[in-house]
């Protein structure tokens, strides 16, 4: 299996789509491997016939045609084979911050508040941790812990075998009997929180019948778990298939509700593209340089002789950080190379090469000019700050969404006006916020880190193929050496796709927080 989220639910969603009714009992046994392998084998080789099947020309000439062809296959497959890469707090905070203006509106649409909404998406995870941890009882108990090592290397049998598997304790019985029994749940569990209408309100957005879903067939269809991560399996018993997925599923039911209209969705577009990331950026970068007080803060500012207004610019004595936030979206790749590379760049260039654009203009007067002039508030604040002394200007361009390999690599597309010209920063909100937490949890001094990291960022461009950004973050974090390493190399760098797992830890660890706002 490629991608076992993807997979997963494809698999799932193709079961709950067939009116095939039946019974399958699996036990282990060779029968019943060979009955998974052969799933399996399918399984690979519609992905095959998917993924490795795009439209290329018979032979590929040229550096050029060769580059097209690594963008589009590695947007291709980074497009539908990842998931909602972020932490259930930061999506939930997203939720809250969009559409918090909207209360009224989204009670008389949906007839639940959505603070309740938030509360019972938060519950439900409690809930599932608080069984998980019932269930799972077993793997701290002393006999377990000393039998179960005996019982696995297959070196007991018969009725020693019996003996020592009768001493276990019943907590893994009933495991191998209901390893699902964490992720589902009966709406009596939350009565004691939430009223029984709101929850039944609840399970009617998120939750799926079993014979709701009858046209779905393609692993590119939008899967119908996205939007309903919960089954019902019986009169009084759900299921969560995909857990995580629920505070996205909730994100994408609001907006829905609330974008019922052309004039409505233009409105809440205006609203994520202006006012909701660009809040968030600065509030992160706010929290992040709150020690260092010599830095200065200037948000929907003008410079004298640039006309269009810019997001948001951090500067001392020393150094700059012009940002740029950009919320436009990356369309789904087309599966024909010519159609789909066009595609992927006008989507590059209309939010990162754009907030580039925007970045390199303020970079440009503050290494030409001794000083500069910054206008915000409207007009009724000017500030003259001088730029005589700047180390180093960084340009960062925020994205809300995640543009993959052309993101970590901005030498696939990014056009510069001089080849020497450095290359900026970009980076999805998520990252963002994942990364500086992280160095505000584990260095000292935040602020050299973090301008270190950004001097060596830019030598990486052109030379690494990598998914994620936080990859990259996490061998800077985890990994220094390999990384001043890799930065001053001429090979090709492929990065290793369990770094991740740094921050992973440092979450599961209840060490890295995403602190939850209010409705």
């Amino acid at each position: 299996m490629k991608s076992k989220l993807k997979d997963s639910l494809y698999l799932i969603a193709l079961r709950l789509s067939s009116d095939h009714i039946g019974k399958l009992e699996l036990v282990l046994s060779d029968k019943c491997l060979k009955i998974l392998e052969d799933a399996v084998d399918l399984l690979n080789e519609i992905l095959r016939e998917y993924l490795d099947h795009n439209n290329y020309p018979d032979f590929i000439d040229g550096m050029e045609e060769r580059i097209k062809v690594v963008i589009h296959e590695a947007t291709f497959r980074t497009y539908f084979q990842n998931g909602k890469l972020n932490y259930r707090e930061q999506e939930l905070n997203h939720a809250r911050r969009m559409f918090r203006p909207h209360k009224k509106k989204i009670q008389d649409r949906l007839g639940i508040s959505l603070n309740d909404l938030v509360s019972i998406c938060e519950f439900s995870e409690e809930l599932f941790h608080k069984k998980w941890n019932d269930s799972h009882e077993f793997l701290h108990n002393k006999e377990f812990q000393e039998i179960a090592p005996l019982l696995a290397d297959g070196s007991i049998k018969g009725e020693a075998f019996e003996e020592l598997l009768s001493k276990l304790p019943d907590s893994f019985f009933d495991f191998v009997e209901g390893p699902h029994f964490s992720s589902t749940f009966q709406p009596s569990d939350f009565y004691e929180r939430f009223l029984k209408t709101d929850i039944d309100i609840f399970c009617s957005l998120f939750a799926m019948e079993l014979d709701e879903v009858n046209d779905f067939l393609f692993y590119s269809q939008k899967n119908p778990l996205e939007d309903k991560p919960i089954i019902k399996i019986s009169k009084k018993e759900y299921i969560h298939v995909y857990q995580k997925q629920l505070p996205t599923a909730l994100y994408n039911l609001l907006y829905r509700t609330l974008g019922k209209t052309e004039s409505e969705r233009n409105k809440l577009n205006l609203r994520r593209g202006k006012v909701v990331i660009e809040n968030q950026v600065f509030n992160l970068f706010k929290s992040f340089f709150k020690k260092s007080k010599e830095y200065r803060f200037f948000q929907n500012y003008y410079i004298d002789g640039i006309h269009n207004e810019k997001d948001l610019l951090i500067i001392s004595r020393y150094y700059a950080f012009v940002i740029e936030c950009k919320a436009s979206k990356m369309r789904e790749p087309l599966r024909d190379m010519d159609k789909a590379y066009n595609r992927i760049k006008d989507d590059f260039n209309a939010c990162i090469q754009k907030g580039y654009n925007q970045c390199r203009e303020v970079e440009s007067i503050c290494w030409e000019s001794n000083k500069i002039e910054i206008v915000n508030d409207n007009g009724r604040n000017k500030v003259e700050v001088k730029t005589d002394k700047l180390i180093d200007v960084f340009s960062i361009v925020v994205t809300l969404e995640r543009f993959g390999p052309i993101q970590t690599n901005l030498g696939y597309l990014l056009k510069r006006d001089i080849e020497s010209d450095p290359y900026p920063w970009s980076v999805c909100l998520d990252d963002l916020e994942t990364f500086l937490r992280s160095l505000m949890l584990l260095k000292n001094n935040r602020v050299r880190e973090f301008i270190n990291f950004l001097t060596l960022r830019e030598d990486l461009n052109e030379k690494l193929l990598a998914q994620d950004e936080l990859d990259v973050c996490a061998m800077y974090l985890e990994r220094r050496n390999q990384f001043e390493s890799v930065a001053s190399q001429h090979d090709f760098i492929l990065t290793d796709p369990a770094l991740q797992n740094f921050f992973d830890k440092l979450y599961f660890d209840k060490r890295l927080k995403f602190p939850q706002e209010s409705v």
